[in-house]
């Protein structure tokens, strides 16, 4: 330290996960911070590799009111020391600053989507399967090669999608070039609606029912989202719940309101009957 050139912090010796501090230079030791056997242990079992968690490097920055110490910890993370000589572990800052629990500390389960997310995927599907069940249609052969182009189409891009997501998450946060998320919205904006006419291309009730998953998938994910703070997280989730199934219920009524349009799609409709011949009329002279 420059106002203080007696006071240094290096790795604690064992390649455990600590910080040594020196107050006389160098020529003592003692730790100023560390993990204990227990904790490495059971961060070890939950990375799977005990290589990841040891102290590498150790920085000390001044500040305004003293110096800040900074130890990388390899997979848990960094950890800080303030000005006031607490420790504190960051954790992985680049991923929003997460920190694996140690034992006895409260953990929260979290998602790896935002609670709202989920629940609104959930949905949509389930209002999917309930509204638009196996139509009691036919249609023809343009409209069957419609739907399957577009499905397939859907298919591909969600994969894109899928592929651009899981490059940035492994090579983003590495390499500073994060991939812009427009960039994943906008596909799997285009594999909904290429979703959405292919089960409009294969039925009316289908079409409806991809319309109704949609919105209900929507307003669900919004409602858990919005759920005022001081609710639990259970709580959220049965407000989504409720959601899903008044929408579902609406939909449903809506897609089977005229089942007489469900007929026949994509085909020409039905004739009247021929009227009949003459010779088949009882009692008319056929001369």
């Amino acid at each position: 330290m420059p106002d203080e050139p007696d006071v240094c912090f290096r790795p604690v010796a064992d390649e455990g996960v600590g910080v040594e501090r020196s107050d006389d230079g160098g020529r003592t030791w003692h730790v100023d911070w560390a993990l204990t056997a227990e904790q490495v242990r059971v961060l070890t079992e939950r990375w799977g590799d005990p290589m990841l968690l040891r102290t590498h490097e150790v920085a000390v920055l001044p500040s305004a009111d003293g110096f800040l110490v900074f130890a990388a910890n390899g997979g848990d993370g960094l950890a800080m020391r303030h000005e006031d000589g607490r420790w504190e572990r960051l954790g992985t800052t680049f991923e929003g600053g997460w920190v694996a629990a140690l034992p006895g500390e409260p953990q929260a389960r979290t998602f790896p989507l935002p609670l709202g997310v989920v629940v609104g995927v959930l949905a949509g599907l389930f209002a999917l399967v309930v509204v638009g069940r196996p139509a009691r249609v036919e249609v023809g052969a343009a409209r069957r090669g419609g739907a399957w182009a577009s499905g397939l189409g859907a298919g591909a891009v969600a994969l894109v999608a899928v592929s651009v997501m899981e490059l940035g998450a492994v090579y983003g946060p590495s390499t500073g070039v994060p991939v812009p998320r427009f960039v994943v919205t906008v596909l799997l904006l285009t594999a909904a609606g290429l979703t959405a006419l292919a089960v409009g291309l294969a039925g009316r009730e289908m079409a409806v029912g991809a319309l109704g998953g949609l919105v209900v998938g929507v307003v669900a994910g919004v409602a858990t989202a919005v759920t005022p703070v001081a609710w639990t997280d259970p709580g959220s989730v049965w407000v989504g719940v409720v959601v899903a199934l008044v929408g579902t219920w609406g939909a449903a009524v809506l897609a089977r309101r005229r089942p007489d349009r469900a007929a026949q799609v994509g085909r020409a409709p039905d004739l009247p009957p021929y009227p009949p011949a003459p010779w088949d009329v009882e009692n008319k002279p056929t001369h």
